[in-house]
């Protein structure tokens, strides 16, 4: 090839003329062409010729040129088809740029061709014009080849891209391993060298100049070979950071921002003096040292064979863009370097998979030994501890009054620690059966709103010490719902304690409410809420929320999840920071049809549902199906059925898994007999029942059909409350778990009017927790019975009480008539010495004192004192003969008023009226030497007789007066206030009043209900 140093802007004719010729090697520098000095860089301008002799042209041919320093016009037969770039003869005229472009030169039957190609280059100082061969054929043959080469680069640089793509997304998911963000960047360098070379793809893509081009494609390719050195570093696990890494690094950075800001000639320099090859090159030296040092150590390493091929295929890149240019771009040794990293990856997480699924085999199998071993553990401790806390109760019971303050506040806390642990340990029980799928729940219609009230009472001990405040929002409306009533009390009172536990001050509150077929319970507080990272965690097992409130082991959350999930509904949480916690689960409402199975399913036969005495048909029909129970089965559970924890997924009710425990004829009768032992014979016992379920009010109803028992029906215990004051009742039995007001609520209200014995009362629940059965007795509960109800269990628990009950009443009357007939000695001797006297000065007054004395005897030892009702007149006989004679002994010292309205003739309780006046006259006008008067008044009230006793004595204190109610007389004083009060109050509901002012009198009254005068 020719090369003429000529102007551009001439004719190739003229140029070819005027300007000697000069043949040049091509590709090669064309500073020898050149009219340059030695030293001289190769900046200029020129044109090269090829003359090209060929056989008539029948085809188009084309000329095929890249890499040309660095602005090109070319042009074949005085035929161009433009210009790359823009030549000029000075540096300030023409704008470079390089690119693989074509002419082509179609003019058939030419047997010449002049090939002329204008170059300038004033960027590159050491190599300029053409730097690569210049292919030349027909047109087809040279578009197929170069085609050929530029799709092969498009589809690599898209590969690239993808797998960095994929990469970079996986490095999100995971931030720590930054493993995924270098091979991310790699593709990305490989990508830029793919499109920055060869045929230089990017600038046609991106609007870039030509000194930008060269800098992206000599970044691309030390980054490159810096970024295969670190991951080759982190797949072969050696430590990316030494100190010579370091420095490197350090200087790559530097180098690179080096060429950012210098100009292309300055680039050039950096390359021409092996900068740039360093930079390049020692990375590799590196990896090659890897590579065998990998083959040497890690023969044995499956993934060793993928990670060395995938180096030797880079390796071999390097060397071949080395040795020489090819024109085709064949993307080979990249796709095997790709699938050598791939394959090596996928390798390696297949071993770490299968390691950590072995590792998780292990794990389980250790988890389940640790939840073993917590369950037994739990279960051991159960006895000792609860020993600990029995003894510890009973130090406290028997030496109160030798114990300090502070003795008795430690002995509290080991209680308290104690009961705290029991409740941990059936946390882990309840995990451990969980986990098993040992949990049966028993699903059966129910009420929210009737158990909230129970829970929020069992936890009002924890609320009394904060100013927070527990309040129930469901509404009465809401349906009932299909669940274990014990599971979901559990689950409520896991909840609400949380929300207790984490509230200092506000309120914590339960509302539900009805979506889609669901009712959704939620559990709100005003506490110190949790940010998004604690709420992920607070579910798991043995995980506790921030700050110093936490006292368990962070189970509680977690068991009410499951428990929630077994339901076939989800427990989630909504809070933040400051603003407090709701956490909701979701119920399946009860429909009609499960509310009429239910039914169905808890009854044997039809049982009439009455708030009325059973009539005694009633009761022999119910006796003959209660036969007929007796032979088959004695054991019901109120509406409940099973579901295995293994069928959380959807909640089937199978009536058929109903348990029952069979019983025969022999042990049938031999309750029967118990019954007759229990129960004195003075009639049927009264019991009032209460529960706002009508099925559970019938199917108890069913279970005492044959027992001599009149049960009355109460659906709520306000209801409860005010029947209380109507009947003269034997037994209470309340459903813990009620609306508005609890059981726990209803037993503290009837203590605070009756006493154990005067009224026992017996809780019925579906909890029995030692937390549910501490506040029952704490309320006041004679007894408490966990649901599932046995039948036979509940009938004898049923008729002890009753019998206690009966006996204790039967204990005050014969305590009264004992009292009254053991006649204090000093009583009878004053008597007699007062009619021995008369009887020497007045015959007739000593007669008179004699019949009032015999008639006080008689009346004071009749048999009807045992009795448990008196007409009135005989309580005024005793009582006028009792005042006939203390007047006869004290003369004018003691004055007696009666006010008795005509026509009353109510029943009263025998000696109820002369202890009182008894006690007016020995404790308040006697004390008095001057004596008194006593006012025995009996007049008609607002439904009832009251009967009134006045006296203007010493009086005495409001302290005096109530330890006269509580505290029984010393043995030999006589009846008193304290048997008559009980007696009253045991009979009527209500005992004595006392208003009395030391110095003033005393006032003491008792009402007789008007139904008390129908009752015989």
């Amino acid at each position: 090839m020719a090369f003429l140093p000529l102007p551009p802007p001439l004719r190739e004719e003229a140029r070819a003329e005027t300007y000697p010729s000069r043949p040049i090697h091509v590709p090669g520098d064309w500073r020898s062409a050149l009219d340059a000095h030695d030293g001289a860089p190769s900046y200029g301008y020129g044109t090269y010729r090829l003359r090209i002799l060929t056989d008539p042209l029948k085809k188009p041919v084309t000329a095929w040129l890249s890499r040309v320093q660095s602005a090109t016009v070319v042009s074949m037969n005085g035929f161009s088809e433009g210009t790359i770039g823009r030549v000029g003869a000075t540096k300030q005229t023409y704008v470079p740029k390089s690119v693989s472009f074509t002419s082509t030169y179609d003019a058939e039957g030419v047997t010449e061709i002049d090939l002329l190609v204008q170059v300038s280059n004033f960027d590159h100082p050491f190599q300029g014009g053409f730097t690569r061969s210049v292919l030349f054929g027909a047109q087809s043959s040279i578009d197929f080849t170069r085609w050929y080469s530029i799709g092969f680069q498009m589809i690599t640089f898209v590969v690239l891209m993808l797998h960095g793509f994929y990469a970079f997304i996986l490095y999100l998911l995971n931030r720590r391993d930054r493993t995924f963000l270098l091979f991310s960047l790699l593709t990305l360098a490989a990508g830029l060298t793919v499109t920055s070379d060869h045929d230089n793809l990017l600038m046609l893509w991106l609007p870039i100049d030509f000194a930008w081009s060269l800098k992206i494609r000599l970044f691309s390719y030390m980054w490159l070979s810096y970024l295969i050195l670190l991951l080759y570093k982190r797949f072969s696990s050696e430590p990316p950071w030494k100190a010579g890494s370091r420095i490197f690094a350090a200087a790559l950075c530097a180098y690179t921002a080096f060429a950012a800001i210098a100009p292309a000639s300055w680039v050039y320099v950096s390359r021409h003096y092996f900068l740039f090859g360093a930079f390049y090159l020692l990375p590799f030296a590196r990896m090659a040292w890897l590579i065998v040092r990998m083959y040497v150590r890690r023969r044995s390493d499956e993934g060793s064979v993928f990670l060395m091929a995938a180096g030797l295929a880079v390796l071999s890149s390097v060397i071949w863009g080395i040795i020489g240019f090819t024109p085709t771009h064949y993307p080979i040794d990249i796709i095997v370097a790709i699938i050598g990293f791939s394959s090596y990856w996928f390798q390696v997480y297949f071993r770490n998979a299968r390691e950590n699924a072995q590792l998780n085999e292990r794990l389980r199998a250790a988890d389940k030994v640790k939840d073993e071993f917590l369950a037994n553990t739990s279960h051991e401790l159960r006895t000792p501890l609860h020993g600990i806390m029995n003894i510890a109760e009973t130090v406290v019971a028997k030496e109160r009054g030798r114990l300090s303050d502070g003795a008795l506040q430690d002995m509290g806390l080991l209680i308290g620690v104690s009961r705290r642990m029991s409740h941990l340990l059936g946390d882990l029980l309840d995990v451990a059966r969980l986990q098993d799928g040992g949990v049966k729940l028993r699903i059966a219609p129910m009420r929210i709103q009737s158990i909230v009230p129970g829970v929020l009472d069992m936890l009002g001990f924890l609320a009394e010490s904060k100013t927070v405040r527990l309040r129930s929002d469901v509404p009465d409306t809401l349906p009932a719902v299909l669940a274990d009533e014990q599971r979901i009390v559990q689950i409520l009172y896991n909840l609400l304690h949380n929300a207790v536990k984490f509230t200092d001050e506000g309120v914590v509150s339960v509302t539900a409410e009805l979506r889609d077929g669901r009712v959704v319970v939620s559990v709100s507080d005003t506490g110190s809420g949790m940010d998004e990272e604690t709420q992920d965690r607070v579910f798991r097992r043995y995980e506790q929320g921030a700050g110093d409130h936490g006292d368990g082991i962070g189970l509680g959350l977690g068991i009410s999840r499951q428990l929630a999930e077994l339901h076939g509904g989800t427990l989630s949480v909504r809070s933040a920071p400051g603003e407090g916690s709701a956490f909701s689960f979701d119920l399946p409402a009860a429909g009609p049809a499960a509310l009429n199975g239910a039914v169905a399913s808890s009854l044997t036969a039809p049982v009439a549902f009455a708030t009325a005495p059973f009539s005694e048909a009633g009761a022999e029909a119910s006796a003959t199906r209660a036969d007929d129970e007796a032979a088959a089965t004695a054991a019901v559970e109120i509406g409940a059925v099973e579901i295995s924890a293994s069928e959380a997924g959807a909640v089937k009710i199978n009536a058929s898994e109903v348990g029952a425990v069979e019983i025969s004829a022999s042990e049938a009768a031999a309750s029967e007999i118990a019954a007759a032992m229990y129960l004195p014979p003075e009639g049927r016992a009264l019991i009032l029942a209460v529960d706002d379920d009508p099925v559970n009010l019938n199917v108890l109803a069913g279970m005492l059909s044959s027992e001599p028992y009149d049960v009355s029906f109460a659906h709520a215990a306000p209801e409860a409350l005010a029947m209380l004051g109507e009947r003269r009742w034997d037994l209470l039995i309340a459903d813990v778990m009620m609306p508005r007001m609890s059981g726990y609520e209803l037993t503290q209200q009837a203590r605070e009017r009756y006493e154990m014995s005067e009224l026992p009362i017996l809780l019925l629940t579906a909890r029995s927790q030692p937390s549910d059965i501490y506040a029952g007795f704490k309320a006041g509960a004679s007894d408490y019975v966990a649901k599932p109800v046995d039948a036979t269990e509940l009938r004898y628990r049923i008729r002890a009480l009753v019998a206690l009950k009966r006996s204790a009443s039967e204990r005050l009357r014969m305590e009264a008539a004992y009292l009254q007939a053991q006649i204090r000695p000093h009583f009878v001797v004053n008597t007699l010495n007062s009619m021995i006297s008369s009887g020497e000065t007045d015959p007739d007054r000593m007669r008179e004192l004699g019949h009032a004395f015999a008639s006080f005897l008689r009346m004071s030892f009749d048999s009807i004192n045992t009795g448990e009702m008196v007409v009135l007149s005989h309580e005024i006989e005793l009582t006028e003969a009792y005042l006939f004679i203390e007047r006869e002994r004290f003369g004018d010292r003691l004055k007696i008023n009666w006010e008795t309205e005509p026509g009353l003739q109510p029943l009263v309780p025998p000696l109820s009226i002369q202890p009182l006046v008894e006690n007016a006259v020995k404790h308040g006008v006697l004390r008095q030497s001057a004596g008194g008067t006593v006012r025995v008044r009996v007049f008609r009230g607002k439904g009832c007789t009251t009967v009134e006793v006045v006296d203007d004595g010493a009086g005495m204190t409001e302290e005096q007066a109530s330890r006269a109610l509580t505290q029984s007389a010393s043995a030999g004083r006589g009846v008193g206030l304290y048997n008559t009060n009980r007696r009253l109050k045991r009979i009527f509901g209500q005992g004595l009043r006392i208003v009395s002012r030391p110095g003033q009198g005393t006032i003491v009254s008792f009402d007789i209900p008007d139904r008390a005068s129908r009752r015989s």
